[in-house]
């Protein structure tokens, strides 16, 4: 009567030969749940159609409750290279149904034992005296059983040498007949008295000759405080402008849409709770998500930014820097953002970082925002404008932004203002209807600074006349601190001045 403490779960195995099993669910409330029935194919052995306890190895894989069973070749068939297997049950608590979701091809037959860690399925072999490695971790829809090999050719653990007081070190013998195992990753030497916990250094298969993408994927199911240093430098590797030869575009693409398919999740989980936020206002950092199933790696614009792409500009000066390498790199993970419509924004920084270290590379920028595959953002638009003096372009492109944006009036006239365009930004807060909102003093103050008698009158008299639209009088108040201004407009045109007067000694 196999149990799962973990999902609360025991698993009934019904007479006569205990492949009907039934899994019965428990609470603290002391209820039990009778999910249905399943039935399981037997052990396999000519002389045991029994199922027997030590065959089974109730696990959670995946946040799913699943029931390993041990299947060894009949003898009739001992030639078949796939050897024993281990296939898996998994239970469903919703449809509280059970089926066979995947085989495990041992690829050799003999006496094992069964440990699982990290998501992962550890399968010890006392004969070769080697730990084989599964993952069943996949997205396959399919309803029929998942044929999985090892992940990584067998190996064994590492030695363990104990120092004993007054004695040499003593090396314990591994993969013992002696051993007996605890879910999930416990071995006891009964012989021995040791108790060891199994852990799995996920640092080896880095070193490994695993495809780039299987091992992104891989880490990206694994916990967070252990795979995700590794994740960064597997993508540091093959995103590195220095490294010679260069990593196939295709496999950075392919890794991209990997972790950003995570990011994606993230998203859509934290917008959960927030229906109706826009997307853009949903911030991340590098996190866990923690629901029904296991911890999740999610590495977000910020990460690739701060722990990758940062450190191209640290790389510039390198001898066998390939910044246009860089550059494809930066575009791809933004196609990569694109097509999961993943909002970002601090990469923005960094592209045109790269381009303007590039020839043609104001040009390039030219087109990106063209076609709009950098979005619209306030920040960038004022990065367009710290380049105005070197491509003249830059400005127009800032304006054209920050007017898409919609709410960024106060920066468009500022940054006319700054041009000392002082008519064309008048006009503008005309047509934005935001006249009654300027400052005079501040407009009066641009215009005395061109020296231009002509616009400051111009200028002048403009509020002059909105005084007198909205008090009923030309005069300035004193709130608004423009008597400075009246004294200059009196010294450029005298007669002006005295014209006023002998219209106010008429009107007397």
């Amino acid at each position: 009567m196999p149990t799962c403490s973990v999902s609360s779960i025991i698993f009934l195995a019904l007479a006569p030969n205990g492949t009907n099993i039934i899994p019965v669910s428990y609470s603290q409330a002391k209820t039990l749940t009778k999910l249905i029935k399943f039935q399981v194919d037997p052990p396999g052995t000519p002389t045991r159609e029994q199922l027997l306890e030590k065959y089974v190895t109730p696990s959670v894989l995946y946040g799913n409750t699943c029931i390993l069973i041990l299947h060894h070749p009949a003898q009739s068939s001992t030639h078949n290279s796939s050897g024993s297997q281990i296939v898996i049950y998994t239970v469903h608590r919703l449809l509280q149904t059970t089926r066979k979701t995947h085989i495990l091809h041992l690829q050799c037959s003999g006496f094992f034992q069964i440990s699982t860690i990290d998501n992962l399925i550890l399968v010890h072999h006392q004969g070769s005296s080697s730990t084989l490695l599964f993952d069943i971790g996949s997205d396959s829809d399919s309803l029929d059983p998942v044929n999985i090999k090892p992940m990584i050719k067998p190996m064994p653990m590492k030695p363990c040498i104990v120092d004993l007081p007054g004695q040499e070190p003593f090396q314990c013998p591994l993969y013992s007949a002696n051993w007996v195992i605890f879910q999930p990753n416990i071995i006891i030497d009964a012989f021995l008295g040791f108790l060891w916990y199994v852990d799995i250094d996920l640092s080896i298969l880095c070193e490994l000759d695993i495809p780039t993408e299987k091992l992104v994927n891989f880490l990206l199911r694994r916990k967070t405080e252990k795979a995700l240093p590794l994740l960064i430098k597997v993508i540091e590797d093959i995103t590195d402008p220095c490294k010679e030869p260069k990593h196939d575009l295709k496999v950075i693409s392919q890794v991209f849409d990997l972790i950003n398919t995570a990011y994606r999740k993230q998203l859509n989980k934290l917008a959960q709770p927030h229906i109706g936020t826009p997307a853009g206002q949903l911030t991340s950092q590098p996190t866990v998500i923690k629901d029904t199933g296991p911890e999740k790696i999610v590495v977000d614009e910020q990460t690739m930014c701060s722990n990758i792409f940062s450190k191209f500009s640290e790389k510039k000066n390198l001898p066998n820097y390939n910044g246009e390498f860089g550059i494809k790199v930066i575009l791809e993970y933004l196609r990569s953002l694109n097509d999961l419509q993943i909002p970002f924004q601090d990469l923005n920084n960094l592209l045109i970082d790269c381009l303007l270290r590039e020839k043609h590379g104001l040009s390039r920028l030219h087109n990106l925002l063209q076609y709009r595959v950098l979005p619209d953002s306030k920040s960038l638009a004022c990065l367009l404008l710290s380049l105005k003096n070197i491509y003249p372009p830059a400005l127009q492109l800032s304006l054209d932004m920050l007017k898409r944006l919609g709410n960024a009036d106060d920066e468009i006239m500022e940054i006319l203002l700054h041009k000392k365009l002082i008519l064309p930004t008048i006009r503008f807060a005309r047509n934005a209807d935001i006249i009654n909102q300027l400052s005079a003093r501040k407009f009066l103050e641009a215009a005395q600074e061109t020296n231009d008698p002509t616009l400051f009158y111009s200028v002048y008299k403009f509020f002059e006349q909105s005084n007198q639209r909205s008090k009923g009088i030309t005069n300035f108040s004193d709130s608004v601190l423009c008597q400075s201004f009246v004294e200059h407009m009196k010294n450029l045109f005298p007669e002006e001045n005295k014209s006023l007067n002998n219209q106010k000694r008429v009107l007397r």
